[in-house]
């Protein structure tokens, strides 16, 4: 539902002018104001009036209250809180870096290692909240914002405001606590929850961050909750070969469809995270190599079939040198192409030595 601006900006005019609407989410609608009494810019958040009025107010402004003074780095803050006129919002400091939902956007994939940063520092921070006994329940791109020092969460405590109100009332409304795409099959089912449903819906923001897309990117929440319940999660090496095995193995163990078998807790995912490649060296041994496929330079492209033959020579001839190991034809040929790190086509591959070139005619 709109919020009607004009309404909103003179129940607020003594404390806030707000500015102008920058996002909308299924819980609350964003606007840029400046704080007057403090002389700062903000980020207010109104809830939605239908769930307003689902909401018990004092338990509403208590949990995020509770939430948002959290003492993490990672945490975002709560500036203030309050219900004047019909309004529900809360305050935060405006973090002009946008939320990674933006830069996704703009991206679709991101740069690997800042893919592994981002959700270390959102492992970080839940770590922080669970220890205190606090569980997001709505970890997703538009939740995470990135700032110059790195990437914070916000909306801690929202989702729990709602836990203890009345299910019915709330589903009637229209307005769903949680996102499909992002929310673990044991938040669809309305099983108690724990910690683990934020490693599960972080797990899911880290496959979209790596390939492009949510594991389950469904039109319907019907077609979501399908494919979480009977299928696998789809091979993200598939997608982007550049994605070392290691860490296709952390991302798939923390979208594990039953609780016990992901990590136990947020901090064990940041180190499985920050320890992977360790892992990944050590799978790599000195005597392999991987042959890319070889550039063609000439101006004919009719002579792709040389540059290709070429490439498939020296693999079959290295293929015949006893101890030596080397990149199979199809998956060395999958980074054709690509602007990849060498580096990264190594880990990937498991050679220690990667060898490119090109043909011209």
């Amino acid at each position: 539902m709109t919020i009607p601006f004009e309404r909103l900006w003179q129940a607020l005019a003594e404390r806030y002018r707000v500015e102008e609407e920058i996002g909308q989410g299924g819980m609350a609608t964003v606007f840029r104001a400046w704080d007057i009494k403090n002389r700062r810019p903000v980020a207010l958040k109104v809830l939605d009036p239908q769930l307003a009025t689902a909401v018990a107010v004092e338990r509403f402004l208590r949990e995020i209250k509770t939430a948002g003074n959290l003492p993490h780095p990672r945490i975002l803050p709560l500036y203030d809180s309050d219900a004047t006129e019909g309004f529900l919002f809360y305050v935060m400091p405006l973090i002009e870096g946008g939320a990674l939902r933006r830069r996704l956007e703009g991206h679709r994939q991101l740069d690997i290692e800042e893919a592994v940063r981002i959700a270390c520092e959102v492992a970080d921070a839940l770590s922080c909240a669970h220890s205190h006994g606090i569980i997001h329940r709505d970890i997703k791109p538009d939740n995470i914002l990135l700032s110059s020092g790195g990437a914070v969460v916000s909306d801690f405590g929202i989702a729990r405001a709602f836990a203890a109100q009345d299910h019915e009332y709330i589903t009637a409304t229209g307005v769903q606590v949680g996102t499909p795409a992002y929310m673990s099959p044991e938040q669809f089912a309305g099983d108690v929850l724990d910690s683990r449903t934020d490693i599960y819906s972080l797990g899911c923001v880290l496959y979209e961050m790596l390939t492009g897309s949510a594991p389950f990117d469904e039109h319907s929440a019907t077609a979501v909750i399908a494919r979480k319940s009977n299928d696998a999660v789809p091979s993200i090496r598939t997608v982007r070969p550049a994605v070392s095995e290691s860490l296709e193995r952390v991302v798939l163990k923390a979208l594990s469809r039953t609780p016990a078998d992901r990590f136990a807790s947020a901090g064990e995912l940041a180190h499985a995270l920050r320890s992977r490649e360790t892992a990944a060296a050590s799978d790599v041994r000195a005597e392999s190599v991987a042959v890319l496929p070889f550039t063609n330079l000439s101006p004919d492209p009719d002579t792709e079939y040389l540059s290709d033959g070429i490439s498939e020579e020296l693999i079959n001839a290295l293929g015949r040198i006893p101890g030596l190991l080397v990149a199979a034809r199809t998956s060395s040929f999958a980074f054709r192409g690509k602007a990849v790190d060498l580096i990264a086509i190594g880990r990937a591959l498991k050679a220690a030595t990667v060898l490119e070139g090109s043909v011209r005619k």
